[in-house]
């Protein structure tokens, strides 16, 4: 048996009504919301689209982290290493 919470079916029941109103067509649906935020006089937040470009030159946060990762892991096997049969490749 599965809970039915009833707040979340008015929810998706109202949401449905709306997408049938304009056919289910996202971009109608879409124009309608952005009509009505218009209509009510707020201030919306914008967030820029999409991701934001680094220069080609800086490396992003994550190479940053993933490299200082990798660097660590490093440093903590070279000790283990003169143990494990002289410590050089051949």
């Amino acid at each position: 048996m599965r809970f039915t919470d009833p707040i979340i079916a008015e929810i998706r029941a109202v949401r449905d009504a709306h997408a049938a109103r304009f056919g289910y067509d996202v971009e109608a649906i879409f124009e309608d919301i952005r009509a009505s935020e218009t209509a009510s006089g707020r201030t919306y937040v914008r967030n820029p689209p999409g991701r934001i470009l680094v220069d080609a030159g800086e490396p992003t946060r994550s190479a940053q982290r993933s490299v200082a990762r990798q660097q660590a892991k490093t440093a903590a096997s070279a000790p283990n290493a003169g143990r494990r049969g002289g410590g050089s490749p051949t």
